[in-house]
C-alpha cells in the first residue's frame, strides 16, 4: 500500500491478492465508509486477478533498469 497526500487530499494506492484481503484494506482504510473510489470499478474485475506478466517477463523489465549513481550492485 502506498500513501499520497497532497494538501488536504490523499490518496491510497493499494494491491490486494485476494477479495478477502482486498475487503480487509477497504475496511481498514475507510472505516466510515465515507472516501471515494476513484479506481477501479469493482465490477471490472474478476477475483483473483491473473498475473499481468510471467515471472521471466518482470525479470526482463528488472534488467532494463539502471542502478543509481554510487549504489552497489551485485
Amino acid at each position: 500500500m502506498t500513501a499520497i497526500v497532497i494538501n488536504h487530499i490523499a490518496l491510497f494506492v493499494a494491491e490486494a491478492d485476494s477479495e478477502a484481503l482486498h475487503t480487509d484494506l477497504v475496511t481498514t482504510l475507510d472505516p466510515t465508509r465515507t472516501a471515494t473510489k476513484l479506481w477501479p470499478y469493482p465490477e471490472a474485475f474478476n477475483w483473483p486477478l491473473s498475473p499481468a506478466l510471467t515471472p521471466d517477463q518482470i525479470d526482463g523489465v528488472g534488467g532494463l533498469t539502471q542502478p543509481l549513481p554510487g549504489t552497489a550492485t551485485g
